[in-house]
């Protein structure tokens, strides 16, 4: 699945390394309407055969509500929380 890596790092420290998807519909619609995407297709991938994904017990809190702005750009947010332990 088309998804977007992400770190969480604080006073030099990486605490947490993850990545966010995006709903099957909505990359199924980027793969048939936009270049140079749309060049191959419907997106080869899907929830059931993303390897990270099918690792995950709860893989379904990463996924994004994009929303199409009218510029053609898209807008998605995501809050991510961690728990800070004393060393």
């Amino acid at each position: 699945m088309p998804h977007i890596h992400y770190k969480v790092i604080l006073n030099d420290n990486v605490h947490l390394t993850s990545e966010l998807y995006f709903p099957e519909d909505f990359c199924n619609e980027l793969f048939s309407s936009i270049e140079p995407y749309s060049q191959y297709g419907n997106s080869p991938y899907d929830f059931s055969n993303d390897k990270s994904l099918e690792n995950m017990k709860e893989g379904t809190g990463l996924i994004l509500s994009p929303e199409n702005q009218p510029d053609n750009s898209v807008f998605a947010t995501a809050k991510i929380g961690i728990e800070l332990k004393e060393a």
